[in-house]
């Protein structure tokens, strides 16, 4: 024999021509088949048996959707590391700095924990740091700059944005 939980449930006509599934009324149904229809659904083996487990459901599934579709908008990354790191924003730097200066292979830049790296949004850097290098009269001076770095995720690339040189 078959254990029963909980009280059978059967449609009964109410006020107003409509059909209830419950004693409280809170469920009710233009026709006797669409309240079968309910508890059917509602005692089938592993249905779906309350409007909180469909919510859930619909819940998991919006993330997820939200999810996938946040991660294949293009140029909608938000990954720091897909955005290079600081250690390749003052590598860059340099390359930048020494296109401006008057002997760029005489350049010395100091090891990466004497320079100033910051993250400034996604993808953008801040970088402080010195160089070493020889001016028009051949004597090696050292020169601040700051350079504002930019990587480009899409097309895999560096720029400078703003190179600044105290002389």
């Amino acid at each position: 024999m078959e254990e029963m939980k909980g009280p059978r449930l059967a449609p009964r006509k109410g006020k107003g021509g409509r059909w209830f599934v419950d004693r409280q009324g809170s469920v009710s149904f233009e026709t006797r088949e669409e309240a079968e229809a309910y508890i059917a659904s509602q005692s089938a083996p592993g249905g779906v048996r309350s409007s909180a487990n469909r919510f859930v459901v619909i819940a998991i599934v919006a993330a997820i959707v939200v999810g996938v579709g946040f991660y294949f908008i293009p140029g909608g990354t938000t990954d720091p590391k897909a955005c290079g790191d600081e250690t390749m924003a003052y590598v860059m730097s340099q390359k930048a700095v020494s296109r401006q200066l008057k002997a760029p292979g005489s350049a010395e830049f100091p090891l990466m924990p004497d320079a100033k790296v910051v993250r400034t949004d996604t993808c953008k850097f801040a970088v402080s740091a010195y160089v070493d290098a020889q001016n028009s009269f051949g004597a090696k001076v050292r020169s601040y700059y700051s350079a504002d770095m930019e990587y480009s995720p899409d097309s895999r690339t560096w720029r400078a944005t703003d190179v600044r040189i105290d002389r």
